[in-house]
């Protein structure tokens, strides 16, 4: 008689690739708080790289992982773009990158406008309002989470760090995020945060 063998899930492989620290500290801490996720988070930091070297990374990542989410912080993208007299803006590069990939079922992009923060903001509130940048916005954050600040400390240490501090809101930002529904280069000045697509390929609902 043989042995029926025990079913051991496998676990995923995720990749993210991330611009800013603050973003890898936010996915360190889901992570953590998140234990029974059969999943290998991955943030990888491509600070300062150029949107082709980080394109590049997303490409070879995809040839490693199941799935990659590409999040992108576009407050830079866009005051980039407004100077640019002629030919393509960096939103335009983004956006070839985009269609080049668009049958690539292992890629998902997560664009913030402007930044990160907005996705905190939709913990507590729906808007599509449009801020320039963190600044612009950061008064409005510290309406709800009077001590923000951003730094790694308050992000990853402290009494509660940045998840654990946001978690019992994270249903009202994800339907607030999937509200806004996805990003277009069309309309590109409006607040908004694709993250449901990481909670919703994750499972956490």
């Amino acid at each position: 008689m043989s042995r029926q063998r025990k079913h051991i899930p496998i676990e995923k492989s995720y990749a993210v690739i991330v611009d800013g620290e603050t973003e890898q500290w936010y996915l360190q801490m889901l992570r953590k708080n998140e234990p029974t996720l059969n999943i290998a988070i991955e943030p990888k930091i491509h600070v300062k790289q150029s949107l082709d070297a980080q394109f590049q990374e997303v490409k070879d990542a995809c040839a490693t992982h199941d799935k990659v989410f590409w999040m992108l912080d576009l407050d830079t993208i866009l005051k980039e773009s407004k100077i640019v007299k002629k030919g393509i803006t960096p939103l335009n590069e983004l956006e070839n990158y985009l269609k080049a990939e668009a049958g690539n079922d292992k890629l998902f992009t997560i664009i913030n406008v402007p930044c990160l923060e907005f996705w905190f903001l939709l913990h507590y509130k729906y808007t599509s309002r449009f801020y320039e940048d963190f600044d612009e916005l950061k008064s409005d954050l510290k309406k709800h989470i009077r001590d923000y600040e951003k730094n790694k400390d308050y992000f990853v240490k402290g009494p509660k760090d940045i998840y654990a501090r946001l978690k019992d809101k994270l249903q009202t930002a994800i339907s607030n995020s999937q509200k806004l529904g996805n990003f277009k280069f069309d309309n590109p000045e409006r607040g908004i945060s694709e993250f449901f697509k990481l909670f919703e390929e994750i499972q956490i609902l």
